[in-house]
């Protein structure tokens, strides 16, 4: 448990980062939705939020700080 559950864990939660990601990067909102049901039906990762991967940790902070820039630099540019 203590080995798959971080794994598992971060893989459930990149679903919000890359709904915020494809949100911003298009200004739509359906893209975001679609982008992050296709992520949440993905099999790749899937089986490797499963497995013990950091790659999917990596892949969760990735979007996190990509998405986080993008707000802000939205936030700045108006």
């Amino acid at each position: 448990f203590a080995i798959r559950f971080p794994s598992a864990f971060f893989g459930a939660l990149t679903v919000f980062p890359i709904y915020l990601f494809g949100k911003e990067l298009f200004n739509n909102k359906k893209i975001g939705i679609l982008s992050a049901a296709f992520l949440a039906i993905l099999p790749w990762h899937i089986t490797l939020s499963r497995a013990t991967s950091e790659a999917v940790i990596g892949l969760f902070f990735l979007y996190s700080f990509i998405s986080i820039h993008l707000v802000f630099y939205k936030k700045t540019k108006n």
